[in-house]
């Protein structure tokens, strides 16, 4: 039975050593769980760096190595040696982290650094296959942050990516998920054919009877290469410059994602950017007339602290509730409308003039509906929380509650309800109606959250 062991080594010789304690990221990739062995050296990629490495891979048993170094250096040495180790048969996998240098690195906080150790473990403890299946190792890039070749564009760009795939791992997602990644440093044919890979990637989750979601981020990039590449080509360009073909490019992509009968099934989430919101332009239009419905996103609820800022206005689903459960389908079936209604009534409402007391509730509705939509980000509500907190609205238990105090009263009433009635949640989740009983259950526990509720 083959044995494995890891082993972290981080550099403590660069520039941003100023502005990274190294001690503390040794101390989170120890604490991590995932390494066998954690070292530190003055200058990793020196040759006494580097033979250290070699000592441990060769003569300590590491089969799996992480490395932390800057990218001024880590372009040469410590490329070479995993190479080298793998063909005597010793390193099975590695991943190498490359810290930027040069001004880049003024952008890498303490945090960010240790979120980036902590992906670094966890990537190689990932790749640790069952003893008996170990096929030839190979060492990869995990991330690469900066770079002199790159500039700081790129190195802030990546860096970005980068923190986004470590939220995506502390939320213990990574284990499942696959990311395609073509940067706007990457040239224009890695872009356009980077959504291609990933859509493959996920039919073969399909066409193995699971079901996957892949996320286009974001399609009107996607397009922009393609017109890069088109023009550079001399294909005749037609609206907005793009060539007559554009909308074959994207419907071919998101034509891919369907349910396969006794398979899985890919659902495809397109993401696309739009002008001064302007949702008529050509690509938009486009990708809205293949798919089955929108979310949109508006800058103007976003700079009003409505986040997320969707506009129920212009946000259409052609699915409807045919994709929800039977309890969403009974508290959120006026909810669009109501919210309609409070949009038009409230562009009258600010030139101040006398208002009817049906007009003021309306009003005074659609701003405690606006208050309880608000998430802070990374933040999903489950979908029973939604229909109880929905249900408890639309029966007037948040009617006395101050406009500003409807977030913290809505995360009390989700606390009582959780450890109240956990199993009126539960029915709710495994799609049963809200019938007389249920409704009981709600009302008896929303009172008692009332009673006790101080804004």
């Amino acid at each position: 039975m083959a044995e494995t062991k890891t082993a972290a080594y981080l550099c403590k010789g660069c520039e941003i050593d100023k502005r990274v304690d190294v001690a503390a990221l040794s101390k989170v990739a120890t604490k991590s769980g995932k390494m066998n062995l954690v070292r530190e050296h003055d200058f990793l990629c020196s040759a006494d760096g580097v033979a250290m490495i070699k000592n441990d891979i060769e003569n300590e048993g590491v089969t799996h190595v992480a490395i932390g170094a800057c990218s001024r250096r880590a372009k040469t040495e410590a490329f070479n040696f995993p190479t080298v180790a793998m063909s005597r048969g010793n390193l099975r996998e590695g991943v190498i982290w490359i810290r930027p240098d040069t001004d880049a690195a003024r952008e890498t906080t303490q945090e960010m650094a240790e979120d980036y150790v902590r992906m670094m473990c966890a990537e190689v403890k990932a790749m640790q296959v069952p003893p008996g299946n170990q096929k030839t190792g190979s060492v990869k890039t995990l991330l690469v942050v900066g770079g002199g070749m790159s500039g700081m564009t790129s190195a802030l760009e990546a860096s970005k990516a980068g923190y986004n795939v470590v939220l995506v791992e502390k939320a213990g997602a990574l284990e499942f998920c696959v990311i395609v990644a073509a940067p706007a440093a990457d040239n224009a044919a890695n872009q356009v054919f980077a959504p291609f890979a990933g859509t493959a990637i996920g039919e073969w989750f399909m066409e193995n009877g699971q079901d996957a979601l892949i996320v286009y981020d974001d399609l009107s990039k996607h397009a922009a290469a393609y017109r890069q590449i088109s023009l550079i080509l001399k294909r005749p360009s037609g609206r907005e410059a793009y060539p007559g073909d554009v909308f074959y490019l994207h419907s071919r992509l998101l034509e891919r994602s369907a349910r396969l009968a006794g398979k899985g099934s890919l659902t495809a989430l397109p993401i696309i950017e739009t002008q001064a919101g302007d949702v008529s332009a050509y690509v938009p239009t486009n990708v809205i007339s293949i798919t089955d419905g929108q979310v949109f996103l508006q800058t103007d609820l976003f700079n009003q602290g409505i986040r997320p800022a969707v506009s129920v206005g212009l946000s259409v689903s052609r699915v409807g509730s045919a994709a929800q459960i039977k309890a969403f389908k009974q508290v959120a079936g006026k909810v669009k409308g109501e919210l309609a209604q409070y949009r038009e009534l409230a562009a009258f409402a600010q030139f101040g003039s006398d208002l009817d007391a049906q007009t003021k509730g309306v009003l005074d509705k659609g701003d405690r509906f606006v208050e309880l939509f608000k998430q802070p980000p990374n933040a999903p509500k489950a979908a029973e929380i939604q229909v109880a907190l929905i249900w408890a609205m639309q029966s007037g238990y948040f009617a006395d509650v101050a406009v500003k105090s409807v977030q913290a009263a809505s995360a009390a009433l989700q606390a009582h309800l959780e450890t109240a009635k956990p199993k009126v949640l539960d029915r709710i989740r495994l799609g049963e109606k809200i019938d007389d009983a249920g409704a009981a259950e709600l009302k008896s526990a929303c009172d008692t959250w009332k009673r006790s509720f101080k804004a």
